[in-house]
């Protein structure tokens, strides 16, 4: 499980990254935007677990992707990492599955 925790982290920062690149956003400017403490999107870019699927789903819905892509896609195209992730939130583990459809 500790192995997917890291694919998961290691493809939400590369793609908040990214995707703030490509958007020209600040940590500062991408917080208002979806807002969130900049200490959060700070954390998710230097590999902290989110806390809240809801901060996930916020930050997602502003780049127009749905949750399992910005968390799970490994190249924004289509391709994912892993079809079944385990992730553990304020101590409740969650199992998602990835179906592309």
């Amino acid at each position: 499980m500790e192995a997917m925790q890291m694919k998961f982290q290691s493809c939400l920062d590369k793609n908040l990254k990214r995707l703030m690149k490509e958007n020209a956003l600040s940590m500062r400017t991408l917080s208002q935007k979806v807002d969130l403490p900049v200490s959060t999107i700070h954390g998710w870019l230097h590999g902290a677990a989110p806390k809240s699927i809801m901060d996930l789903k916020r930050v997602a819905h502003y780049f127009h992707l749905s949750v399992d892509e910005l968390c799970f896609n490994d190249d924004l195209n289509g391709r994912y990492i892993d079809p079944e992730i385990s992730l553990q939130l304020k101590g409740i583990e969650y199992r998602l599955l990835i179906k592309k459809v």
